[in-house]
């Protein structure tokens, strides 16, 4: 098992995609059977008071997390949620489980005072994110053997339509039942 998966001490990391309902799935399923003390998500570290307003039984999804700095430019971001969205159903199976559940990104101003690069301050979080996986040789590779044209399609195909069924493979090389 690796250092970063450690059970032993009781550690846990997951990587999501935002707005994946699949990740969504199975984060839901690692949450009730780790049955974690606290969660620990990517979002802006001064928005963690607005998590109680987040899971009132009031608001209803889609909603957004906004934040703004003025500096010489205005500068403006949106977090989204979504039902399905990792971060949000993190949230409530905290709020469930009255465990601790905390954002842990900078602030957005503190983001936008350590970025130098003016396109990196100006797009969304959001907006690079799949770019990195079309500039990658391994998934360019991928993408072209699976008859696809993006490693989105490949992702939308093998992840969120077919990865409701998959069976995380953690479970297969650790399960007493091979």
């Amino acid at each position: 098992m690796s250092k970063k998966n450690n059970l032993e001490k009781q550690q846990l990391l997951l990587p999501i995609r935002h707005h994946s309902p699949a990740c969504s799935y199975h984060l839901k399923k690692v949450i009730n059977s780790f049955n974690p003390d606290c969660i620990l998500i990517e979002g802006p570290i001064d928005s963690n008071n607005l998590m109680e307003f987040m899971t009132d039984e009031e608001t209803k999804a889609p909603f957004c997390i906004y934040s703004s700095y003025d500096s010489d430019i205005k500068y403006r971001s949106y977090y989204p949620f979504l039902d399905y969205s990792p971060e949000f159903v993190a949230i409530k199976e905290a709020s469930k489980r009255n465990i601790n559940c905390e954002f842990i990104d900078m602030p957005f101003a503190s983001m936008i005072e350590n970025t130098d690069d003016e396109y990196q301050k100006i797009s969304s979080v959001y907006d690079k994110d799949d770019l990195k996986f079309d500039i990658n040789d391994y998934t360019k590779k991928l993408t072209q053997k699976s008859g696809l044209r993006t490693f989105q399609e490949l992702w939308e195909r093998e992840f969120e339509i077919n990865g409701i069924v998959k069976t995380p493979v953690r479970n297969k090389r650790h399960s007493k039942n091979p």
